[in-house]
């Protein structure tokens, strides 16, 4: 797989091909006047005939340029499309995570006062149940102390 190329190297390429097509331009466009002119003359037929096969590699190397540009362009494309698919999943998912958040959030006022509740009954009943413990244990001793004194 060919690596794409950074900006900075098309910018380069570009500026390659810029300067290229000037001299290119400039050769051709010198060149034409004097093979039109003298038409019999096969050395101003062979310059210009030579200028403008440059100037044809040049124009192909620009299609080639363009090309490779549009095909880092598509990829680019496809992979931030991609990554927009994969972050409106991220947020569909985090859309419904939300929402059994808040739900959440809202029930937390409820579920701190109902351990609280929880708590206290928990607290009044063990008291009770010391209560119960200390009464039956003074009774138990009190029915204890009186059989004893009457036997």
């Amino acid at each position: 797989m060919v690596k794409q190329k950074s900006p900075i190297q098309y910018k380069n390429e570009l500026a390659d091909l810029n300067v290229r097509y000037k001299i290119a331009l400039d050769s051709i466009t010198n060149s034409f006047p004097y093979s039109k002119a003298y038409p019999n003359s096969n050395s101003s037929k062979n310059e210009y005939n030579k200028d403008e096969e440059t100037f044809n590699e040049l124009r192909a190397d620009l299609f080639l340029f363009r090309d490779s540009l549009q095909q880092d362009i598509d990829k680019t494309a496809d992979g931030v499309s991609g990554k927009l698919k994969k972050i409106n999943v991220l947020e569909k998912d985090n859309a419904k995570i939300m929402k059994i958040l808040n739900s959440l959030e809202n029930k937390k006022l409820g579920a701190v006062g109902m351990f609280n509740d929880s708590k206290e009954i928990y607290n009044m009943r063990l008291s009770e149940n010391w209560l119960y413990f200390l009464s039956i244990l003074g009774v138990s001793y009190s029915i204890y102390a009186h059989s004893k004194t009457n036997y």
